[in-house]
């Protein structure tokens, strides 16, 4: 797709591919060869291809939207890729529901109530995240935590060598 989204020249108004498949987002009138591309995609991937032949502007955030997502997929990872959020994955929630999600992961300061820290992750359990939530909020901080309370899910046996 990103090749064919770098083939759109807005300068050359002759570029007949170009030209077909604007015709095929404004008019539905399809040639061979956009059925044949057509045929390949998805829904999501058909309205990023039907962006970028806007113009010049939405073609560059279509293919920086893409190289974007080239960083979070890789020929090693496993999962889909979500068009509309890219860094969220499918994983279980916390009704068990099964799903694009994300896990939150906040630290308070509990005598001024206020959030030291904050971020989000795709790890389907709070397993092994203490050990950052600790470190970035010392540093947040600028000063040594003296307690810490955390559920049985952020267990491990690292983060419990760093506490004591």
């Amino acid at each position: 797709m990103e090749k064919t989204i770098q083939t759109l020249d807005f300068k050359n108004q002759k570029n007949s591919f170009q030209k077909d498949f604007k015709n095929y987002f404004e008019n539905k009138i399809k040639t061979s060869e956009i059925s044949k591309i057509l045929k390949k995609l998805i829904n999501p991937v058909k309205k990023l291809l039907e962006q970028s032949t806007i113009s010049k502007k939405n073609k560059r955030h279509i293919l920086d939207f893409l190289k974007e997502i080239q960083t979070y997929h890789s020929s090693k990872t496993n999962y889909d890729i979500n068009l509309r959020d890219p860094e969220c994955r499918f994983m279980n929630d916390k009704k068990g529901v099964y799903g694009y999600n994300y896990n939150y992961q906040v630290a308070t300061d509990f005598k001024n109530q206020m959030i030291i820290y904050n971020t989000v992750n795709i790890q389907n359990n709070d397993y092994g995240q203490l050990i950052n939530m600790i470190e970035s909020s010392i540093m947040s901080l600028e000063t040594k935590l003296e307690f810490f309370t955390a559920d049985n899910g952020y267990y491990t046996d690292n983060a419990l060598e760093i506490l004591l």
